[in-house]
């Protein structure tokens, strides 16, 4: 008895579809399109220019595993040495899951501890900020005044979900590693706001994530996209006497 070449592509590809998959990573670019965090500007100067001095953000990438938050990087143009590179500490890391202007999660630079929280964007308290121009730590520097670096004050215990994994600080790319601490509701916009504590530039991008694909749907829509030429051909072909 001949099979049908369909019956038979269908056939495996419910089995494929039956096996285990391994969860699928996706990961996606972010530039550096902001100046200032939205709401943030402070009327000056400052508010033109993406760059004031050190550090230069290029941008980052980031990586999701099945629903979750897996990593984070930042880029920086270049590191240097040097007094000015030397008063340079990581702010902390916030994160904005359903892009509604809240922050649900930050990660605090004093531990590099995970919070849950609940913080609005334009919060007139929440905030740790940068200072000002030749002011106390400041004196001698420019720097983008009065702007969001981290929480005004760590959060409570109960508030905590783990610890994040940072490394790269003095290096041209700083890494976050979430382990398994952050599931996604997918597809998101993810938003997130990062700078160091001079807030000389800044970053606050937000990137669509959508639901990696098992490497099987995309095995068996090639074999479908396959079984509809092949099926195109046969149509053309006369029968055979």
């Amino acid at each position: 008895m001949k099979r049908n070449p369909l019956f038979l592509l269908l056939l495996f590809g419910t089995f494929i579809l039956c096996l285990p998959h391994p969860a699928q990573s996706l990961t996606l670019t972010f530039g550096d399109t902001h100046n200032y965090w939205p709401g943030w500007g402070n009327g000056s100067r400052d508010d033109s220019q993406d760059t004031i001095g050190d550090p230069d953000f290029t941008g980052g990438t980031i990586t999701v595993e099945g629903a979750f938050l897996k990593q984070i990087t930042f880029s920086f143009k270049e590191w240097e040495s040097g007094t000015t590179w030397g008063k340079l500490h990581p702010g902390d890391l916030f994160l904005d899951v359903d892009s509604d202007d809240q922050w649900e999660y930050v990660v605090y630079s004093g531990n590099w501890s995970l919070y849950s929280v609940d913080l609005p964007l334009n919060s007139a308290t929440g905030y740790l900020t940068s200072g000002r121009d030749n002011q106390g730590y400041w004196a001698g520097y420019l720097i983008r005044d009065d702007h969001p670096i981290g929480l005004g004050e760590q959060p409570a215990d109960s508030a905590l979900l783990g610890t994040v994994e940072f490394t790269g600080w003095r290096t041209p790319e700083l890494t976050f590693d979430f382990g398994s601490s952050i599931a996604l509701t997918l597809p998101t916009d993810l938003t997130l706001g990062f700078t160091v504590n001079c807030a000389n530039d800044v970053v606050y991008e937000t990137v669509r994530v959508h639901t990696p694909e098992p490497a099987s749907m995309l095995l068996l829509g090639t074999g479908l996209v396959g079984l509809a030429g092949w099926a195109k051909r046969r149509k053309g072909q006369k029968p055979q006497a």
